[in-house]
């Protein structure tokens, strides 16, 4: 949830100022309540934090450099302790003896701190962070990275921490459990971050920490440990394959807009990959490898946000396609309420990141109950590809931008490319049907580039209803699903309130909000639920609503008083990939028109890290 970059200079001193705000400002997308730094040098620890975003830090630092030798920072999304300069993190002990900054959660944070409030520490903040930190101290006796173990056994949750002692100046500690944290190595430092960004710019070269273990840098290299055992561990370093460009805005003026641009030539790619030709099958080593029999007779579907979105498209389509039973399930639904699943079950977690507690915590249920996993990922090594039994990567390049687009396409495309391969496999359609379907998946990125090129229309469509506050999306079938992520897309980034809803429940109550002026947007694939959708949107406009569809077949709503944008001509199982792209432009004007910050609205945080 919150951002952490830590740096050990190899050699002397550098501007450390000018190594931890630019990796923060990479991972600000992770929290952005408040910042920090704490630099060591000769004379000791200087430490500063502000409330609000990273560029408030910056111009309180001015433009001089700060040298150090050993440095971390972080960014902050707020969960205990509201959003303020004393809250802000790094956080010391009560003595001054040791700083961290802290991702996570501390779990039994209030029993640790009556203990130690009975042993004479005082507290000056409202967070878990500042026992984590307090709770190291009573440890420390000179020995930090066994200080770090003892206090990591008793505490409880999902955290990563990096940790530096006053009297140390040569050292940091990082431990980690059930959220991220990686080791850059480069050639002049080395790095500890929860995300690859923070380091990208210095080195692509990275040890991934695994639940448990910590990693303790100095000059003498950097060595790891098991948190339990305090035994030295093997490590291995792996190498990123996309680079620091990528995750920059290409010249557009935000991240989201370039996300949204770059989605015909991430999915051509992910197509390539996978299916070369339409005379070929689908590629897909890693099914085959699991998948060697007709055994499974069900999928489970877990996601969260946009991701569980994909997920509710994914059951049409493998329902449709692979004749296969499907069940879907908010990942944080599924862990507290376990349905029956045994082997017989495939479990297809979908997450951008590989970092969601929810997700992760259900997958690791739904494995201890016997199902094979199989991840739909973006991020490689990710904690979910690392408890997979197979992993299908999206490889969409780094997404900075909060508000999820070309992640859920790419996802949308692999589940696709799944539900393909399963029947051609076990021959669940006709060969000539699927070589058309496959033909016009190949289709895909070409009509995208096509509605990219008619933005403006779509911006129109947003100053028509830049000052609604409410707004409906109407779905049947494929196209339901896709509804409640264009709700989900405006209200993440317009703070407009939005419901995604099925065509058929609006006359079970929804329709009760419809009066002049309230508008809707009725997404109206060709397929035969597309009479419905026309009746959906004479029940809205019969009673003075606003309406405004996506459509690809506009003769049918042309003698109606409607805003239509259409998309092009595709098969209605592939119409979510197209209709996606027009309901994140209309977000994004419509967060613009309202002068939002878009790549990072308020209260959120892109990768959810703890429940």
């Amino acid at each position: 949830m919150c951002g952490i970059l830590g740096a050990v200079i190899h050699d002397g001193h550098s501007d450390l100022k000018g190594i931890l705000l630019p990796g923060l400002r990479a991972v600000e997308y992770r929290g952005y309540d408040s910042a920090g730094i704490a630099v060591m040098n000769g004379e000791g620890i200087t430490v500063n934090k502000k409330a609000g975003k990273l560029s408030i830090l910056e111009e309180t630092l001015g433009e001089a450099p700060i040298e150090g030798s050993v440095g971390l920072g972080h960014t902050r999304w707020a969960t205990h302790g509201a959003p303020n300069d004393e809250n802000a993190h790094p956080h010391w002990d009560h003595q001054h003896r040791i700083i961290l900054v802290h991702n996570g959660i501390i779990e039994n944070y209030a029993t640790l701190k009556d203990e130690l409030l009975a042993k004479g520490v005082q507290f000056k903040s409202e967070t878990d962070t500042e026992v984590a930190v307090n709770l190291i101290a009573f440890y420390y006796d000179g020995d930090l990275p066994t200080a770090v173990r003892l206090a990591g056994k008793r505490m409880q949750g999902s955290f990563s921490m990096c940790v530096m002692a006053a009297d140390q100046p040569r050292l940091m500690v990082g431990i980690r459990n059930e959220v991220p944290l990686l080791v850059g190595h480069g050639e002049d430092a080395t790095y500890l971050a929860s995300d690859i960004t923070a380091f990208l710019a210095y080195t692509r070269d990275v040890t991934y920490l695994e639940d448990g273990e910590m990693a303790v840098l100095s000059d003498e290299g950097t060595k790891y440990f098991d948190v339990q055992s305090g035994r030295e561990i093997e490590k291995t370093v792996e190498r990123v394959e996309w680079n620091i460009e990528q995750a920059q805005k290409g010249g557009f003026d935000t991240f989201m807009m370039k996300e949204i641009h770059e989605q015909p030539s991430v999915i051509r790619q992910l197509l390539e990959r996978h299916l070369p030709s339409p005379n070929e099958p689908v590629h897909m080593p890693q099914l085959d490898e699991l998948i060697k029999d007709n055994d499974f007779r069900l999928v489970s579907l877990l996601g969260c946000g946009t991701a569980f979105h994909a997920c509710k498209v994914g059951k049409y389509v493998l329902e449709g396609l692979a004749k296969i039973p499907c069940r879907v399930m908010y990942a944080h639904e599924a862990l507290y309420h376990q349905a029956p699943i045994s082997n017989s079950a495939l479990t297809i977690a979908v997450s951008q990141s590989g970092e969601t507690a929810d997700t992760m915590g259900a997958v690791k249920s739904q494995k201890a109950a016997g199902s094979k996993i199989v991840s739909i990922c973006n991020v490689v090594g990710s904690s979910l590809t690392r408890i997979s039994d197979q992993t299908l990567y999206t490889m969409a390049g780094p997404e900075i931008s909060v508000a999820s687009t070309k992640a859920f396409t790419c996802q949308l495309t692999m589940i696709y490319l799944v539900a393909i391969w399963i029947a051609e496999k076990f021959g669940r359609a006709d060969a000539a049907e699927l070589k058309h379907l496959k033909e016009e998946l190949l289709a895909i990125p070409d009509k995208m580039s096509a509605i990219l090129q008619s933005e403006k229309q779509i911006e129109h469509l947003a100053r028509v209803y830049r000052q609604v506050r409410h707004f409906y999306y109407l779905g049947r079938g494929v196209a339901y699903p896709v509804a409640m992520e264009g709700a989900l897309k405006l209200k993440e980034i317009s703070y407009v309130h939005a419901e995604g809803y099925a065509g058929g429940e609006m006359k079970h109550g929804a329709i009760a909000m419809i009066e002049p002026g309230f508008p809707s947007c009725i997404l109206a694939p060709k397929s035969p639920l597309l009479e419905k959708m026309v009746a959906n949107m004479e029940e809205i406009l019969s009673r003075n609503g606003e309406v405004m569809v996506i459509t690809n077949a506009p003769d049918r709503f042309s003698k109606y008083d409607v805003h239509v944008f259409p998309f092009p001509d595709c098969p209605q199982v592939f119409s979510p990939l197209l209709m996606s792209l027009p309901l994140q432009i209309f977000a994004f004007y419509s967060a613009k028109l309202r002068g939002r910050d878009i790549d990072q609205p308020r209260n959120l945080a892109k990768s959810v890290v703890v429940e």
